[in-house]
């Protein structure tokens, strides 16, 4: 399903999990309850490899992002800050610069594979996105040849604090028994069993 209606499933009782790569923020914590952090990854921009990217490269881009994912909300919380005061925005972190794309359009999609496709048939210059997707479900991919990651990292805390298991808001049972999952496979080495066999990266939490 679309990633902007898992959370509205999850409240209407559809199902009781949602595990999607889901940011943990304090707005989402409003209506459903997260498990704890396990894992997290840094966004990235994905593009042409050995695109050099500066404030100058954003001037016309077309740049693909998930809607509600954590690079949407990212994007537009710097833009509503740059029209705060400029004591506001000297305080701002790595974000301002570095995230702003400078006179680029942002395009939303409700699938991040959809997105892929209009990166691949160069109806975008770039996608924004969680780079464990990004290097999994693209580069790994013959569609992800002669493309790369590229410009910085971005793991500002204000917008990276991990993403979690999220079960219907009040569901304290359900939820201990995930948490305590969690901390088992943690410390009995599964968890990196399994991050090793599909990750080139330590992602619990990114570095």
């Amino acid at each position: 399903m679309d990633f902007d209606g898992i959370i509205p499933a999850l409240q209407a009782k559809k199902f009781e999990v949602a595990i999607a790569s889901m940011s943990i923020t304090s707005d989402r914590a409003k209506v459903v309850d997260f498990s704890d952090m396990y894992f997290n990854v840094p966004g990235r921009l994905l593009a042409k490899a050995g695109a050099q990217i500066n404030d100058a490269w954003y001037k016309g881009k077309n740049i693909g992002a998930l809607r509600n994912a954590v690079q949407e909300q990212e994007q537009e919380q710097e833009q509503e800050q740059e029209q705060e005061q400029e004591q506001e925005q000297e305080q701002e972190q790595e974000g301002s610069d570095k995230m702003k794309p400078k006179g680029a359009s942002i395009n939303i999609y409700g699938k991040i594979t959809d997105a892929f496709l209009d990166l691949s048939s160069q109806r975008l210059d770039a996608v924004f996105l969680e780079s464990t997707v990004g290097e999994e479900d693209f580069l790994k991919t013959p569609k992800g040849k002669g493309y790369a990651f590229v410009g910085p990292i971005f793991n500002d805390p204000k917008y990276y604090q991990g993403c979690g298991i999220a079960v219907q808001k009040g569901n304290k049972e359900l939820l201990a028994k995930i948490n305590v999952a969690l901390k088992k496979i943690l410390k009995d080495g599964t968890y990196k069993k399994i991050q090793d066999k599909y990750f080139s990266n330590d992602i619990y939490p990114f570095k």
